[in-house]
């Protein structure tokens, strides 16, 4: 019983240590680490400035590249009809 209770210690020490090595090592090769977490807190704060109240409108005029200047177009006289 007691060889029994030392192999499953020994297991769970194993796991632990596992778990906490897999999640220290790639932070410590990579590079990009610090500058990912920049990049994700930046997203964040900007979306929390995004963030809108209620009932408020705001209009993003985006300008039409290909639209023709000096468009000559025909004229359409009408009569309004009554029913």
């Amino acid at each position: 019983m007691a060889i029994l209770l030392r192999i499953l210690l020994m297991l769970i020490i194993v796991y632990y240590i596992i778990s906490f090595i897999t999640r220290a090592i790639p932070s410590l090769f990579s590079s990009d680490y610090d500058t990912r977490n920049e990049v994700t807190s930046r997203k964040k704060q900007e979306q929390k400035k995004a963030k809108k109240n209620e009932g408020e409108v705001t209009i993003k005029y985006i300008p039409e590249k290909n639209r023709k200047s000096g468009g000559t177009g025909e004229y359409i006289d009408y009569e309004e009809v009554k029913d």
